[in-house]
């Protein structure tokens, strides 16, 4: 028999048809809403035509590809005008991206009943601002958290354009634009990227390897701050966490009794997911270790300090990443700043920019193509279907699986992700042993709701579903004698046989001979314990879903995956759901190991593999996971090798130029108002550049945002031109800023090394007025380099210099950080160019400023601090609030239990509701926070000793009676604490008299008791600075007390 073509029979149907839908359709009138809000991991599955093509045949009209004909249940564009529902609409599907988490948070809140509120954004119920981006049967209303369609409707929950009845049938309800709808809201489904299991925060002590279910699982209560590392509050007073979904009085299944409140997961499919860089990182591989770092503290384990850009902790994609990396989701703050965020404005570098807690995939995925230090993650299949890895955006790293001895870097590839195993591992499928390792990095997804949609009627996919009847007694399921239509169930199987057929449970068929054989997995859907060749409906059925229409949603979906397995040559799959998801995802039956559900970074041998399916997955002509571009890093922009590919997006290695916010928003955000838009006064930035979409390059062209970015700008930070961002950048980094602050004109060097040979490799000329100061030096993100405008005239702006030698001088041999090293080559380039040796003009309380003693200026009195982010902690003066600081790391952090906090330690250096690690505590620069760094701050640079409370250099009294006065209250340096552990103790009173009277008559602590010290003594006594005894006043009793001494040295001078 002559083998079918499933390629060519799409296209044919593609050409009768036009669009799938043109054939059959539905005269019904009034359509039933179905909301699904949750992940935008899903998104371009959700938005798809062929999720709501009709396969179980829902309406019952005998049109659906069971029966090789096409119905689109759900047409698109809906109308803006009176009726509002295009003609033949049988579901209205609503379909808001807010993230998985977030998803099952407002099903526990509103899955259960109704909100009526009358408009689109008030606090406290369904809010159009916490919309990364939603649609109405594909036609999008919301973009970015505001309004982005005239369907969009001001007086309905979450400007969601319809209501449905609250009569049980769910009818979509219209009345006319920005008018409240009659009914309400209700969410029906939560499409999520993870198992409800992992959204849903557990009770508990919180630890960054809580598991899911475990007590404290979900329960980091670490907030956001702003940028100035104070507190962040949202629009309506609120903090901003970390924990995930509070489910409430809901349950999920099988974790307590099965009722009303009972949550429900559909598993539909595998959602791989990869980390992805922005070309300025200069990366192109990790690890798991690396990531889990970057993302628990906001940087690598090496120090460096690259942005660790996040989804909030409502997002699925963020869960399903983080469990893959063993990190509890809770703890994968990275750089902690804002509330959510959602407006396309903090999406860009400029003064709104923020790379936390991005809304959905798009707007992390915004975010990163303008972040050159950035690293985030995302959907794999959407650098594709969303188009930034073959547009050249953005790029995927390869991922070694270090946790678990894996040692090749990999990529999503379709191989990588089906034969998922690590080297040494047996392959399920050929009983070979891997070569290579696998992809492991992603997540179940499911869509959840409260009821099980396999409750519902047969005829809308419940259990027994088949042959369509009519259902005399409305109790859901077939019974003899009822009217049945005999045409089988699908592509005409048991047609004409007089008999009412129902569906075989699916099953692996093992030894493919086609039928079920004792002792092959099935999928028992009937619950019956046997394998059932005809699904049984069950007398007691588990509680069904409120909305029969969404159960139909889900069923349509899952009797079409099952029928795609069972069957992967047969035409009624075409344009199913089932196909769908099989190609823009990975069905579960198809990887060789799936993650333990209770343990999602380990992995086991997949339960339910098929290997049919996974030969489908594997040689699908459209599967999206066999784009070249997934193959190699730079694939979809480099020239490459005979036979392959050409670049689909050439000229563009170094990716594309990063967006700036051009205009102000028009206003504040106000809680429960319409959120502002970019409609205000021109930002001026320091290239000179104000009101326009562009930057200046040193050869004075403007180049445009989102244009090819030349490659001499390829890594951020690479001010020398060698393609490396190191210690050694520091003379240009100078160069650069002193040219920006009225200097003469930096030029850039020569490529060199790793920057020349990729110059060769794309055959691009490096010309030095390509390069474009603020896209190699704004590394914190504000547009600027060296300069901000204040309204009226550029003032110096030193932040991104410290940036650099806070957190990006690494060792170009170790590739370790090294701030003290940072901090005094930056201090060298400024001597050599300008004569300053002190570029940041650093004061210090005592001693003598020497070149990199800015390293230890990381405090100020009541100064926020962002750890992860930027240093913004500095005051311009060394003194007890740095050592206070530099203390709390290692003495006041509970995490720490051995006096050190070793950076490369995520047992102490992870970010926690109980504290928040600063690696810029580590004066000395060797990656570990103690008593040396301590030392290196009041010994090294101030000069002085323990003793020296009021670091004026001498260590007397005064200092003691300042300890005195503070015994046994809280306090810091200045206060007599100097052993740091937050109070003024009898151990500090120890210290400082230990100090204080080895000899108090040696005034010039010269180390002996001379005339000098009688001369010097006097000078200050005249000069009514010298209290002698420390009783606050300059007085006789100070002279008197002072010749008692020095005549009569007590032991020890």
């Amino acid at each position: 028999m002559k083998k079918s073509n499933p390629a060519k029979k799409r296209i044919l149907l593609l050409a009768v048809c036009g669009t799938v839908g043109a054939l059959g359709s539905s005269a019904m009138a009034q359509p039933f809403l179905i909301n699904a809000d949750g992940a935008t991991l899903l998104q371009n599955a959700v938005t798809a035509p062929a999720i709501t093509n009709d396969y179980i045949d829902v309406d019952v009209n005998g049109v659906a590809r069971r029966y090789l004909t096409n119905q689109q249940l759900a047409p698109s564009p809906v109308s803006t005008n009176m009726p509002f529902f295009t003609p033949g609409t049988w579901w209205v599907l609503d379909y808001c991206a807010i993230g998985s988490v977030n998803g099952v948070q407002e099903l526990a809140t509103w899955g259960r009943t109704y909100d009526t509120n009358n408009f689109h954004n008030t606090s406290g119920f369904i809010r159009s601002i916490t919309r990364s981006q939603a649609f109405q049967n594909r036609t999008r209303y919301i973009n970015n958290g505001v309004s982005s369609n005239a369907i969009f409707n001001t007086m309905n929950p979450g400007g969601k354009p319809v209501r449905s009845s609250m009569d049980g049938l769910f009818t979509a309800l219209y009345v006319g634009d920005d008018v409240a709808s009659p009914g309400g809201i209700t969410n029906d489904i939560a499409p999520v990227d993870v198992p409800t299991n992992w959204a849903s925060t557990r009770a508990g002590s919180a630890n960054f390897s809580r598991l899911p279910g475990q007590a404290g699982y979900g329960n980091n209560g670490i907030v956001s701050v702003n940028r100035n590392g104070l507190i962040a509050s949202d629009e309506c007073g609120f903090t901003f966490g970390h924990t995930l979904a509070e489910l409430g009085t809901a349950r999920v299944f099988g974790e307590g009794p099965t009722d009303q409140d009972t949550i429900f997961d559909t598993a539909i499919a595998f959602a791989p997911i990869a980390a992805i860089t922005n070309f300025g990182t200069g990366k192109t591989t990790t690890t798991f270790t690396e990531l889990r770092h970057l993302f628990a503290t906001g940087r690598l384990p090496s120090g460096e300090n690259l942005h660790a850009v996040t989804r909030d902790a409502g997002s699925g994609t963020r869960n399903a990443f983080y469990n893959s990396l063993c990190l509890d989701p809770s703890w994968g703050v990275g750089e902690n700043l804002r509330t959510l965020s959602s407006l396309a404005a903090w999406d860009k570098v400029g003064p709104e920019f923020t790379p936390s807690n991005k809304s959905g995939s798009g707007p992390l995925e915004s975010t990163l193509f303008n972040t050159r230090l950035g690293i985030g993650y995302s959907g794999a299949e959407r650098g594709v279907n969303s188009s930034w890895l073959i547009n050249g955006q953005l790029e995927v790293l390869g991922v070694k699986d270090d946790l678990h001895g894996g040692v090749d870097f990999v990529r999503p590839t379709i191989t990588a992700i089906l034969d998922n195993g690590l080297r040494g591992q047996t392959d399920p499928s050929t009983s070979t042993v891997y070569t290579r390792d696998g992809w492991r990095i992603g997540g179940p997804a499911v869509f959840a709701t409260f009821g099980d949609p396999l409750s519902a009627p047969a005829n809308k996919g419940g259990l027994g579903w088949g042959e369509t009847f009519v259902d005399a007694n409305g109790n859901g399921g077939y019974d003899a004698g009822e009217t049945f239509n005999d045409t089988g169930i699908a592509a005409g199987a048991g047609a004409g046989n007089g008999v009412r057929n129902a569906v075989a449970e699916p099953y692996i068929d093992v030894n493919a001979n086609l039928s079920y054989d004792l002792g092959e997995p099935f999928n028992d859907l009937d619950r019956n314990g046997v394998y059932s060749a005809q699904e049984v409906r069950p007398a007691v059925l588990l509680p069904a879903m409120r909305n029969v229409e969404a159960a139909a949603f889900l069923n349509n979906m899952t009797r079409s995956i099952f029928g795609l397995e069972s069957n992967t040559g047969s035409d009624a799959n075409l344009f199913t759901p089932g196909e769908l998801l099989a190609t823009r995802f990975i069905l579960v039956a198809s990887t060789d190991y799936s993650q333990d559900p209770n343990d999602p970074c380990n992995w086991i041998p997949n339960p339910q593999l098929n290997q049919t399916i996974q030969t489908f997955e594997r040689t699908f002509a459209t599967q999206v996971y066999a784009n070249f571009s997934y193959a190699d890093f730079g694939n979809a922009t480099e020239p490459n090798g005979p036979g392959e590919p050409a670049p689909t997006a050439p000229g563009s290695r170094a990716g594309k130029v990063p967006s700036r916010q051009i205009l102000q928003l028009g206003g504040a955000i106000v809680c429960s108002a319409t959120p502002p838009t970019e409609n205000g006064a021109p930002i001026t930035y320091s290239d000179g550049v104000s009101g326009t979409n562009n930057y200046i390059d040193q050869g004075g062209t403007a180049r445009n945002y989102t244009s090819n970015l030349k490659l001499r700008n390829l890594v951020a930070g690479d001010f020398n031109a060698d393609g490396r961002r190191d210690w050694n950048d520091a003379n240009n980094l100078i160069a650069a800023w002193s040219q920006r602050n009225g200097g003469a004109a930096w030029v850039s060097p020569a490529a060199t090394g790793d920057l020349a040979s990729l110059a060769s490799l794309v055959s691009e000329t490096i010309v030095a007025g390509d390069a474009i100061i603020e896209v190699l030096g704004d590394f914190n993100g504000d547009g600027n380099f060296g300069r901000i405008w204040n309204g009226a005239a550029f003032d110096a702006d030193k932040s991104d210099v410290r940036f650099w030698a806070d957190g990006l001088a690494v060792s170009p041999t170790t590739g370790q950080l090294n701030r003290a090293e940072g901090f005094a080559r930056i201090d060298a380039a400024s001597l050599a160019l300008t004569g300053n040796g002190n570029f940041f003009n650093t004061t210090q309380a005592t001693g003598t400023y020497a070149a990199g003693n800015s390293a230890a200026d990381i405090s100020g009195n009541g100064s926020g601090k962002t750890p992860g982010f930027a240093p913004v902690g500095t005051d311009g003066v060394i003194n007890g609030f740095d050592i206070d600081y530099v203390y709390a790391q290692f003495k006041q952090n509970p995490r720490v239990t051995d006096g050190a906090l070793n950076w490369i330690n995520l047992d102490e250096s992870a970010n926690s509701g109980q504290f928040r690690p600063d690696l810029s505590g580590d004066i000395t620069g060797n990656l570990v926070i103690d008593q040396a760094d301590v030392d290196a701050i009041v010994i090294t640079i101030l000069g002085t000793s323990y003793g020296d409370v009021n670091l004026d250099g001498v260590c007397d009294a005064a200092d003691l009676s300042i300890a005195n006065a503070n015994l046994g209250l809280a306090g810091g340096w200045a206060q007599g604490d100097v052993d740091g552990d937050g109070t003024v103790t009898a151990a500090d009173i120890t210290i400082i008299s230990g100090c204080v009277n080895v000899c108090p008559c040696d005034v010039n602590n010269s180390g002996a008791v001379t005339s000098q010290d009688f001369f010097d003594f006097i000078t200050g006594f005249f000069g009514g600075t010298l209290d002698y005894n420390g009783d606050g006043e300059v007085t006789s009793q100070d002279f008197f007390d002072f010749l008692a001494c020095f005549f009569n040295p007590p032991s020890g001078c």
